[in-house]
């Protein structure tokens, strides 16, 4: 019942949310051309769902999240799977925990690779841990289940490749280690996934650019710092009120670390080692990367498999152990991260595009405008170009593409989406009218002085 609300709460904000630049672009770039290269932009597994859904659906979007909502939908199923696993009796606040970060909840409904990605990493830990607490039954089905979804995550999000390895890595040390016959289950946990990851995404990554890889922390400091500020924000835009208590518990919010140092302690079973060897690995095969080819650490949206991994495991002391002092201060923090999970809940902005909080009501403002005052040319910030585009294409309003804007030689007729307070000096040299401002985002819709005539 838990997991229809939190899902209802997805498709809502699904629905309602405003698209996105990267959203935008994702589609606009691979969803929507015949072209398909690599790149850091190319989130294969959700470009190739959005070409065969939207043809079917339409576009909206609505239409162009539902890769994400299939994504976020196995990751509930997997979530409520292994908090059964591995606390048995703390499943409601394991649940809660997973489903309601928000850090989690913004990648569920990014029309991203995100979503699938951590759903179908979630799917084959659920799938491990089964396998693992099976004595001596061996599971094929299973293991090869683990082995697509594993071939579906890399293909849903490049990022996850290091992570979805060293998961795999981790099973299969603690498949050799507790089970006697283990052979034929390697083997189902390995090929049907590389014969199906190749034929999804072989090419592509064979030929992917060194240069896509741009994003990312310097330092270990600089990648913890990010993921917490995703998991723990200091404010909410949408109830501006909470901002001096989330501001305030910000700090307290390194707490957490108390709880994951148990679980790491307290894990004495081998389903429970099993996942923090997955993140060891991950750690290490990241920090190598780092250190030897200069590859930048996890950070922000590329770390959310990370912070899954932790969450993991505090929630695992939280239930198991061995002291009840432990479980008691596990529980107290894990609870007051849930009050602060309901201080951070949002539902009509993404925390880190937060500049396009409104620009639907913004683009819908201006095709009401163009309706009396035809406008032929339109310019776009950065920020907006990618969205503005992609809502001219879903409602085919008849009002120009918005291109790129020169600000030193602007057009001498046509609308602007600017940005304010960045582009308030122009706006004001080029006697711009102003005919929408968003509250909060500091979008601002503007027209040329000849437009209004």
């Amino acid at each position: 019942m838990f997991a229809l609300l939190v899902y209802t709460i997805i498709v809502f904000r699904a629905a309602t949310q405003s698209i996105t630049l990267d959203e935008a672009d994702s589609f606009n770039n691979f969803a929507n051309e015949h072209a398909f290269y690599p790149s850091s932009g190319n989130h294969v597994l959700n470009s190739l769902l959005a070409r065969h859904i939207i043809p079917i659906f339409g576009l909206s979007q609505f239409t162009v999240r539902l890769p994400a909502l299939l994504g976020a939908a196995v990751y509930l199923f997997a979530a409520g799977s292994i908090v059964q696993r591995i606390a048995r009796n703390r499943q409601l606040l394991g649940f809660a925990i997973l489903t309601l970060n928000p850090f989690f909840l913004d990648y569920l409904i990014a029309a991203r690779g995100y979503a699938l990605a951590l759903g179908f990493l979630a799917a084959a830990i659920a799938l491990s841990l089964k396998i693992l607490e099976e004595e001596e039954k061996t599971n094929l089905r299973a293991a090869a289940a683990i082995s697509v979804c594993a071939a579906f995550a890399i293909a849903a999000n490049f990022s996850f490749a290091f992570t979805i390895i060293s998961t795999i890595a981790a099973f299969l040390l603690t498949l050799i280690l507790t089970k006697k016959h283990w052979l034929k289950t390697a083997a189902a946990t390995v090929i049907p996934g590389t014969v199906v990851g190749l034929a999804l995404v072989g090419q592509t990554l064979r030929d992917f650019p060194r240069s896509q890889l741009y994003y990312g922390a310097e330092t270990w400091l600089e990648m913890w710092k990010e993921m917490l500020e995703a998991v723990f924000p200091h404010q909410n835009l949408q109830v501006p009120t909470f901002e001096p208590i989330l501001t305030a518990v910000h700090h307290a919010a390194y707490l957490i670390v108390i709880p994951i140092a148990i679980g790491l302690w307290a894990a004495r079973t081998w389903p429970i080692r099993f996942i923090w060897l997955a993140l060891g690995f991950t750690l290490t095969v990241h920090g190598l990367a780092h250190s030897f080819q200069g590859l930048l650490l996890p950070m922000d949206r590329t770390s959310i498999f990370i912070a899954f991994f932790l969450t993991l495991i505090a929630i695992y002391a939280a239930a198991n152990a061995p002291h009840k002092l432990a479980r008691r201060i596990s529980t107290a923090i894990l609870c007051a991260a849930l009050a602060i999970f309901t201080l951070a809940f949002r539902t009509n902005y993404f925390r880190i595009w937060d500049f396009d909080l409104d620009i639907g009501r913004g683009f819908q403002a201006f095709v009401q405008y163009a309706k009396e005052n035809p406008t032929t040319t339109a310019g776009c910030t950065w920020r907006y170009g990618g969205a503005y585009n992609f809502y001219r294409a879903a409602s085919n309003a008849p009002v120009p593409k918005c291109d790129f804007i020169d600000q030193d030689a602007p057009p001498p007729e046509g609308a602007y989406f600017l940005h304010v307070p960045g582009q308030a000096e122009f706006i004001a040299k080029a006697r711009l009218q102003i005919v929408y401002q968003g509250p909060v985002s500091g979008l601002t819709v503007a027209v040329a002085p000849r437009s209004t005539q």
